[in-house]
Order: C-alpha cells, then structure tokens, then sequence
C-alpha cells in the first residue's frame, strides 16, 4: 500500500507540474485615454477599482502558480468584462450604473475578493464620493 501511496503522490507531483504549461491570456488590452474623471472620484478609482477593471491590470504571483492561476486569470478577465474604464468614453452611462449599483449595494468588500489582490477596504467617504459622482 505505501508503494502506490507513493507512485499516486508521484504522479500528482507530475500534473501540477505540467498545469504549469496551460497557456492563459494574461494580456490585458492596452491602455487608452484616461477617462475624464473628476480629480478626487479619479483618485478614489484608481486606487480600488483599476486594479481590476482596466488595463492597467498588474497580475499578483497567484496568476502564475497554476492551477490557482486559472481562477484569478478568469475572474479578472470577467471583471474587466463587466466594467472596464478603458472604454470608460465609449460605454459611460453603463458604467455609470454598474458603479452605482455596486456602491449603493454595500457589497464592496464581498465584491473583490480575487486571491493575491488586497483586500477592497474603502471608507465610508469615498463610498459616499462615488456614491454622489456616479448618480
């Protein structure tokens, strides 16, 4: 019993190994114009939202230990789907309320929980500053 204990241990050593060579779409679309965004709901933004929501996506080290990679890959990949200020010029009322829904729902620590990004801790202030700039 040890021995195959040992060849299915070896075996699984094998195929984490090669999950490493799944390929996976880490580019992120180049970054356009920056949106015209008032200076402090900008500021507020960029420091919580664009890390997953635009181009300028800088992938934590957990996008490239697969097979966790495959799931924060997707999940960005889906949040830049969803709202992307990218094309913030292009697709301003849909965004508008995408941001006001989530913001309004209070979910905004629930929302971004992607394994190898920080945590979303917004204040109260600037929740009530995108709160008023997306109505």
């Amino acid at each position: 019993m040890n021995k195959r204990n040992s060849n299915i241990a070896g075996w699984m050593v094998i195929a984490l190994m090669l999950c490493q060579f799944v390929p996976l779409n880490r580019m992120a679309p180049p970054p356009r114009n920056q949106p015209p965004i008032p200076a402090g709901v900008n500021a507020v933004v960029r420091r919580h939202c664009y890390v997953c929501h635009s181009g300028d996506v800088r992938l934590p080290r957990s996008a490239y230990i697969a097979p966790l990679s495959w799931y924060v890959v997707r999940e960005v990949h889906q949040a830049r789907v969803a709202l992307d200020f990218s094309n913030y010029q292009e697709n301003r009322p849909d965004i508008m309320q995408r941001i006001h829904n989530i913001i309004d729902s209070g979910n905004i620590t629930g929302h971004a929980c992607i394994p190898g990004f920080p945590k979303l801790t917004m204040t109260e202030q600037e929740r009530l500053l995108l709160l008023e700039w997306s109505n």
